[in-house]
C-alpha cells in the first residue's frame, strides 16, 4: 500500500497478512516509479478525492484500475475505462466501500489479462489526450481567461 495517512486501523484488521503487504508511506515520483511497473491493477478506494494525481499517474503507466464510484473520479474515467466501486451510505450518512465487491473487481483484472489489458489501454489513451500536462494547462489558462472576460 503506497501512500500515507492514518494506517493504525489497516494494521489492526491485516494483522493476519502481515510480510504480505508492505505499507510504503510518502513516496517520491522517483520512488514510486518500481512499484507501477510492476503493479497489476491499481486500486483508489476513496471516499472522497476529486482528482487525484495517483489515478492519472496510473492511467499513465497503464495499469488497470478500480476506483471508487464518486464524484470526481466519475468525471475523469468511466465505465469503459476502469472497475468502479459504488460507495455504501449509512443510515448516518458514513460512507464504505463493499470489501467484497472490491475483492472481487481485484480477483477479476488479475484473472483476467485481456479484460485488463483492454482497460488500461482505453485509460491511457484518455490521458494522453485529456490529461496531459500540456491539456490541462490549457484547461486552466482557459478557465482564468474567461474569469477575467
Amino acid at each position: 500500500m503506497v501512500g500515507q495517512g492514518d494506517i493504525q486501523e489497516c494494521l489492526q484488521k491485516y494483522q493476519l497478512f502481515y510480510g504480505k503487504i508492505t505499507f510504503t508511506g510518502f513516496l517520491t515520483q522517483k520512488q514510486i516509479m518500481p512499484f507501477y511497473q510492476i503493479a497489476d491493477v491499481g486500486v483508489n478506494p476513496s471516499v472522497y478525492d476529486h482528482c487525484p494525481y495517483t489515478i492519472l499517474e496510473m492511467m499513465s503507466n497503464k495499469i488497470p484500475l478500480i476506483i471508487s464510484k464518486i464524484n470526481g473520479l466519475d468525471e475523469i474515467l468511466n465505465e469503459e475505462e476502469c472497475i468502479f466501486i459504488e460507495p455504501e451510505i449509512d443510515i448516518i450518512g458514513n460512507f464504505s466501500l463493499p470489501i467484497q465487491k472490491l475483492a472481487n473487481a481485484i480477483i477479476h483484472l488479475t484473472n483476467n489479462e485481456s479484460i485488463a489489458n483492454a482497460l488500461s489501454e482505453v485509460a491511457y489513451l484518455k490521458v494522453l489526450s485529456k490529461h496531459s500536462i500540456l491539456e490541462m494547462g490549457k484547461n486552466t489558462f482557459q478557465t482564468f481567461e474567461k474569469a477575467y472576460l
